[in-house]
């Protein structure tokens, strides 16, 4: 069992811990401590994103590989900060998507080579925003993008990107922390984690464009706990779970 934290990659094999970490005098260790994903591939290599480059970790050595997008391996370089990863289908076996503060770049896992796919200008990003959470594929090859600056559909097919955040409730001119992480249900509806007080969970029915927002109550037991939503997850029995943030 796997666990990206702040300060880490941490490897729990049913009675211990194992904490992978930076070394700046090993390239063969972490490119940096601030894991914001990781994917399992078809061969059972895990990819590491973090807050300073692309890792794979190669399970027989205990090893990383490092894969930098900015040709200078540049540290401030915002398409250097991986925060998400999108695999589009079993027939694109080698292609990885990653979403990045500069949008979103098509990885090919058996080259290490990245390309610039959507810009953060065709997308939409808001100058400043703090780039790609989220992916998620509907049932009509639809795939749904959250960011800091909101909720995106994109139509490969077409190449075209619709903004949602007016159907969410959410001003162009608002400022607001985005939407976190997305999943789908069975039925093809969207729940989108935000840590926006306002907008608690939101249920997104992609076929209407209707949407119902679960918010806390104070007089009601039955309302969510709390607002901010950090991860809506779909289990195999169709019931939803989320992870909250608590401030202390």
């Amino acid at each position: 069992m796997w666990f990206g934290t702040e300060n880490g990659l941490n490897k729990y094999d049913g009675y211990t811990f194992r904490t992978f970490t930076n070394d700046p005098n090993d390239s063969t260790s972490l490119s940096n401590n601030y894991i914001y994903s990781f994917f399992l591939d078809n061969h059972g290599s895990l990819w590491i994103a973090t807050a300073f480059g692309l890792n794979k970790y190669d399970k027989y050595t205990d090893k990383f590989k490092r894969y930098f997008n900015s040709p200078q391996e540049e540290r401030g370089a915002n398409n250097n900060m991986i925060q998400s990863f999108f695999k589009p289908g079993p027939k694109d076996d080698d292609l990885l998507w990653v979403g990045t503060n500069n949008g979103v770049y098509q990885f090919f896992m058996d080259s290490g080579n990245f390309r610039e796919y959507l810009t953060k200008e065709k997308i939409g990003l808001r100058p400043g925003a703090y780039g790609i959470w989220d992916f998620a594929e509907d049932h009509h090859g639809i795939i749904w993008i959250s960011s800091s600056s909101g909720l995106f559909r994109f139509d490969s097919r077409k190449f075209q990107v619709t903004p949602y955040n007016n159907i969410l409730g959410i001003s162009e001119n608002e400022t607001t922390t985005g939407i976190l992480f997305l999943c789908l249900d069975k039925t093809g509806d969207i729940w989108l984690g935000t840590l926006d007080e306002n907008l608690g969970l939101i249920r997104l029915n992609t076929k209407t464009d209707k949407t119902v927002h679960y918010t806390h109550h104070p007089d009601d037991p039955t309302s969510l706990s709390n607002n901010s939503i950090l991860k809506p997850f779909i289990d195999s029995s169709g019931d939803l779970w989320w992870k909250f943030l608590t401030l202390a």
